[in-house]
């Protein structure tokens, strides 16, 4: 107990001393400004599409001092957009720093299971191993980010809550130099929990590097993603009415549960030992790698001549090695309690009641494709077809004896335009299996942004349709029990939205309508049914 205080006020300590590095709001200025540190002998600038150029050069003597000496050009873009984007250092709003969406709601501590309030179905198709309740404290593709940036940039972020709760965030940033990026991000989050058996534990790691060739025709871009997620179940309270008469605060914990040992108690916030409950995790390896064709063209600035390249016809590969596994254990089940409340019946074996289930997923994709862009002057409009290949290795039970093999074949399209102006924003795309476990699912969307109002707000329109094989989880095949009654059919979604930004006000309005056809869903522990009726 005294170590655990000890590092606790070390770490408060820490904080009250870096607080104000910290939380200092990053300056803003243009991306089209010169970069921090720039000099007369600097070579580095940005143009407005935060391109690095060459700087202009000087030598008078008499110069002022640079005011940006001490300040830091930063942005960045997703995995998945072309459009620049800078950081945003305020905190008044918790939820930017904390990973967890105020539309959700959890177990009771922060990574148990969680869900939206909001209707808000998987909207894609393919393969899907069908597990979910964690996504929403996990990195992924789509929340990673690539920088670029003058200075070496860090971020440190510590939060304690109630209970020892506890939330570490670290990112690093730099540039090696004006053509090679790479970034670092870690978060762990700890809880005890109210109750017993509700301890849980988040790791994330995700590691990120971007390459451009000094002639810009070949770029590289890395990804390694690791996520696990590790929380205890304890199936509910037995006697939830008893919470009517607790003598104090702390009373929750002395509760007795269905299912986990009472033995196990919580105190240390640095335990990690999950031994009823799931434990999940998820690794991923990316590298996108493409080759420019395009043509080559000069300006002249002050006599100083800097090479420009505009890039026409583009060859691009994907390739993407996953790693899955999802457990479910509990080493010392009571056979007793799961038949009365789950009417499960527990394996007895020679070592005791012992209950375990496990899907494991080996992923690995290659896409191929092609890329057009019809005007020199805008990246930002671009025509890409191509086409993927994906192959499945799933072990199935705890020992992963049962074993199978799958493939799926698919072809991509996709058109995007953002105006020079900026005032249009248009993004079209489309994902067909054509062969393979989920031959005949489909996803289309179209998304169209408008800047009005002399380009203060914005007006968006969205519409996506997606038809999808439900997921693994649901099948016979995975060591998650389950009954399914008469096969299950592909799901059908669709999606329209409507958005509004008011800058002013800084007020977003958005309004979602689907409909939904064969949607499938958990009716109990072990059993899975599809609501056929459209709605």
């Amino acid at each position: 107990m005294f170590l655990n205080r000890l590092i606790s006020g070390l770490l408060i300590l820490v904080m009250l001393f870096m607080s104000q590095s910290l939380y200092a709001q990053v300056r803003p200025r243009m991306i089209t400004d010169r970069p921090a540190g720039s000099t007369g002998n600097s070579n580095l600038a940005y143009d407005r599409n935060g391109r690095p150029v060459r700087a202009q050069k000087g030598n008078d003597s008499l110069a002022r001092r640079d005011r940006y000496a001490d300040s830091i050009t930063i942005f960045f873009k997703y995995y998945d957009s072309s459009a620049n984007r800078t950081l945003d250092s305020s905190i008044n709003d918790y939820y930017k720093r904390f990973p967890f969406d105020w539309t959700y709601n959890h177990l009771g501590n922060m990574g148990t299971a969680a869900q939206s309030l909001v209707f808000r179905p998987l909207m894609q198709a393919g393969w899907d191993p069908g597990f979910h309740q964690y996504d929403i404290y996990n990195f992924s593709l789509q929340n990673t980010r690539f920088f670029q940036t003058t200075r070496p940039y860090t971020e440190f972020g510590y939060a304690l809550g109630k209970r020892s709760e506890q939330l570490i965030d670290i990112i690093h940033t730099q540039n090696r130099k004006d053509n090679f990026n790479f970034s670092i991000e870690y978060r762990f989050n700890n809880s005890q929990g109210d109750y017993q058996v509700q301890n849980a534990t988040v790791n994330n790691l995700r590691l990120t590097a971007q390459y451009k060739s000094r002639n810009r025709k070949y770029g590289l871009q890395f990804i390694y993603l690791s996520n696990k997620n590790a929380s205890s179940e304890n199936g509910g309270l037995i006697n939830p009415a008893r919470l009517d008469s607790l003598n104090n605060i702390d009373d929750p914990f002395t509760q007795p549960t269905r299912i986990g040992n009472p033995a196990v108690r919580r105190g240390n916030p640095f335990n990690t030992t999950v031994f009823t409950g799931n434990t999940y995790k998820y690794s991923t390896l990316l590298v996108r790698h493409y080759l420019d064709f395009g043509k080559k063209d000069s300006m002249v600035v002050d006599s100083v001549v800097t090479r420009i390249f505009y890039p026409r016809f583009r060859v691009e590969h994907v390739v993407q090695v996953s790693q899955q596994d999802y457990l479910f254990s509990d080493i010392t089940a009571d056979s007793v309690r799961y038949k009365q409340y789950f009417n499960y019946h527990v394996r007895n074996l020679s070592s005791g009641d012992t209950i375990r289930f496990r899907d494991n997923w080996l992923n690995i994709r290659n896409e191929f494709s092609l890329l057009t862009f019809p005007d020199k002057q805008n990246q930002n409009q671009f025509i890409k077809t191509g086409i993927g290949v994906q192959n499945l290795f799933g072990k199935f039970g705890y020992t992963g004896a049962l074993k199978e093999q799958y493939y799926n074949l698919y072809a991509i399209g996709e058109y995007r335009n953002r105006s020079r102006s900026q005032v249009w924003d248009i993004e079209a795309t489309g994902k067909l299996y054509l062969a393979g476990l989920n031959a005949g699912d489909y996803a289309a969307n179209l998304r169209l942004q408008k800047l009005i109002r002399n380009k203060r707000d914005a007006l968006e329109l969205a519409f996506q349709n997606v038809n999808r094989t439900p997921a693994f989880v649901f099948d016979n095949q995975s060591s998650f029990p389950n009954t399914v009654t008469g096969g299950l059919n592909k799901e059908n979604l669709t999606k329209v939205s409507v958005g509004y930004f008011n800058s002013k006000l800084q007020l977003k309005l958005f309004g979602n309508a689907y409909l939904v056809s064969n949607y499938t869903y958990a009716d109990s522990f072990f059993k899975a049914k599809q609501e056929a009726t459209l709605f």
